[in-house]
């Protein structure tokens, strides 16, 4: 199994590569170049909105955004546009708000997509955002313990009531966590429902505590 996950370190790596000298740095928002590690240019980064409070509340997800202005756009062009190249700048979001807070963590474990969605999307978001977090924390990235076992309609074209059932919300834990403390990793937090079901199950396969970080939350639960 560590041989299998320092091999999907090496190719994300890899791929990262490739897709930064293929795509040059744009903002995500208005295709203004900008610098590496910026996922935004000087005018849309000023639409960026910091989620004010902790993680104290029901859902108990950490983030440093609002769900919202240039950082929306960015996050819809990273997860259905092809926009894989995001996925630096958007984890150095999340790396420089770990870098103001202490967070504790063993292992990152990211939410994963169903196989299928993964192949139409051409990419895994989530285990892409993960990376760059285990990097910050300097522990692993478990991308292969937590799966989707249902595959159904995206999270975005649901309603709330919907998220809140639980459609396409089935996951299973292929290996044993024992007592690990785990940091959840997911691009965007809305009902809080994918995050409670994979922290059900990682709980279930013997995680000590599970946190959950974002890049962004919701503040309607609907604007997806």
């Amino acid at each position: 199994m560590r041989a299998l996950a320092l091999v999907h370190a090496l190719l994300v790596a890899v791929f990262e590569l490739v897709v930064g000298f293929v795509a040059p740095p744009s903002c995500a928002a208005c295709a203004e170049r900008v610098q590496a590690d910026r996922p935004f240019c000087a005018a849309c980064a000023t639409t960026l909105e910091p989620l004010a409070g902790d993680a104290s509340d029901a859902i108990g997800a950490m983030a440093p955004f609002v769900y919202g202005g240039a950082l929306r756009t960015a996050l819809r062009a990273f997860k259905y546009g092809g926009r894989a190249d995001l996925a630096r700048p958007l984890g150095h979001l999340m790396r420089g708000y770990l870098r103001a807070r202490p967070v504790v963590a063993d292992v990152v474990v990211p939410v994963p997509l169903h196989p299928r969605r993964r192949a139409e999307r051409g990419h895994d978001q989530t285990a892409l955002l993960a990376r760059h977090v285990a990097r910050e924390l300097g522990v692993p990235c478990d991308a292969f313990t937590l799966q989707r076992i249902a595959h159904g309609p995206a999270q975005a074209s649901l309603t709330r009531q919907a998220r809140l059932q639980g459609a396409s919300l089935k996951f299973t834990a292929r290996n044993s966590l024992h007592g690990k403390r785990v940091l959840l990793v997911d691009d965007v937090v809305t009902t809080g429902a994918t995050v409670e079901a994979c922290r059900r199950v990682l709980l279930e396969a013997g995680a000590a505590r599970v946190d959950v970080l974002a890049v962004a939350r919701t503040l309607t639960h609907d604007d997806v």
